[in-house]
């Protein structure tokens, strides 16, 4: 068993969901965009408080980007 979850962004301005995970890798937070709306999160199970804030933090930074 793992974590997975998705993110549905709407694309805009000619950017997708794989802009989207450029945005994210640049900042240090690997995803996968699947289609042109969803962004695919996969942390490892032995992921802790800290990383799952940083993590929050980086997407909520690209969001306010796009």
């Amino acid at each position: 068993r793992g974590l997975l979850n998705a993110i549905e962004i709407q694309p805009r301005e000619g950017k997708d969901a794989y802009d989207f995970c450029l945005m994210l890798m640049e900042r240090g937070l690997l995803a996968k965009p699947t289609h042109n709306n969803t962004i695919r999160l996969a942390p490892p199970l032995c992921i802790n408080d800290a990383q799952i804030a940083e993590s929050v933090e980086i997407i909520r930074d690209c969001a306010r980007l796009f």
